[in-house]
């Protein structure tokens, strides 16, 4: 190992030193963050130090100012730890168009819409959630005009919603009914927002 540059042993180093960024270096207590790395690939066999490791990730945030920073401190942390481990790091920051926005409710929209979803549901079962950090594509529609986001309950009758397995779990099932809830909302939103109904 010491004839040569170890990848995995810098990669490692970077994915551990990337955690201080949102712990140590952005004011989470204005808006939180995620910085989370999914992917590391790289090597061919358990006995062989690689040529190269690949690293890929996501970034999440509720501002679009603290992501551009977010990714610059990323890219500085990655670059002084790839040097101090004697390695070279290049980075691939998406294209706008391929990051993932921020969904955001328009007030005024969510709430003239509010009664709407009410009319594909039983009785105080429309509520509102706290934010959280969906990536979503829905963004792009709404970057120049108002829009509303709505989840669709869609977890086995009886089931308790805090213990469900969320819908990127092998273990997530589906009520199918809830497609029937889905589609309810959607035509009296397009109904109503239309001025076909009235409120």
């Amino acid at each position: 190992p010491w004839r040569g540059v170890d990848p995995v042993v810098t990669a490692a180093a970077i994915v551990g030193q990337s955690q201080s960024i949102i712990s140590r270096q952005l004011n989470i207590s204005e808006y939180p963050a995620v910085l989370s790395f999914g992917m590391i690939q790289g090597g061919v066999r358990w006995n062989i130090i690689p040529e190269q490791v690949a690293l890929e990730g996501t970034i999440r945030t509720f501002d679009p100012a603290m992501r551009e920073d977010l990714f610059t401190r990323l890219r500085r942390t990655a670059e002084h730890v790839a040097a101090a481990n004697g390695a070279e790091v290049t980075h691939e920051v998406p294209m706008p168009d391929a990051v993932n926005l921020m969904t955001y409710n328009d007030p005024a929209l969510t709430q003239a819409m509010r009664p709407s979803l009410a009319k594909a549901v039983a009785p105080g079962k429309v509520k509102t959630i706290p934010p959280n950090m969906v990536a979503e594509d829905f963004p792009r529609f709404t970057q120049d005009r108002p829009g509303l986001y709505f989840f669709v309950g869609a977890i086995a009758p009886g089931a308790d919603l805090a213990s469900a397995s969320p819908n990127h779990s092998p273990r997530f099932t589906v009520d199918e009914g809830a497609l029937d809830t889905g589609v309810k909302a959607m035509v009296h939103l397009a109904l109503d927002a239309s001025g076909v109904l009235g409120r």
